[in-house]
């Protein structure tokens, strides 16, 4: 079987992490230069701008911490071996740009491309390997409406 997806291999810092601080990072020093060279056109406009730059810490403070805990929750759930497996082949598989969704011997897989997650959620836009007929073997938790923690295919099956 080859390895897909294992939420092992990916770290606190990867690319959701990176864009949400890069994200908050330009809302805050964009709106802040500027105010600070007083580039508004009326007050409406200084408005919005002290909204953005109030927005940008707001977001990291709400956002980060949610990131950290289903990170923290998925690897334990994985490191202590309490998720549930399911093998055989994907049938019922349907995907679009952003979302898609399978079963696998009766348990069903949606999954949303555009919602930050840490678990595995490509399409085949994205480069998925999946489709009707592959053999899978998933481990996946049902805390989170079956999200997938690990993924292998079996090509020669």
């Amino acid at each position: 079987m080859t390895e897909v997806f294992n939420i092992a291999n990916v770290g606190f810092l990867n690319i959701y992490v990176i864009h949400s601080v890069l994200i908050s990072a330009v809302s805050f020093i964009v709106p802040l230069y500027m105010l600070i060279r007083r580039k508004y056109e009326n007050k409406l406009h200084a408005f919005v701008l002290v909204v953005l730059l109030l927005f940008a810490p707001a977001y990291l403070y709400e956002v980060l911490p949610s990131m950290k805990d289903e990170y923290t929750i998925l690897h334990s759930i994985y490191d202590n071996q309490t998720y549930q497996i399911a093998e055989g082949y994907i049938t019922d598989y349907h995907s679009r740009s952003n979302l898609g969704n399978y079963v696998v011997n009766g348990i069903k897989f949606e999954y949303f491309y555009n919602i930050v997650t840490y678990a595995h959620n490509n399409t085949r836009l994205q480069g998925s390997p999946l489709k009707n007929g592959v053999y899978v073997k998933i481990y996946y938790t049902d805390l989170y409406n079956n999200q997938i923690i690990a993924l292998w295919i079996d090509n020669e099956k």
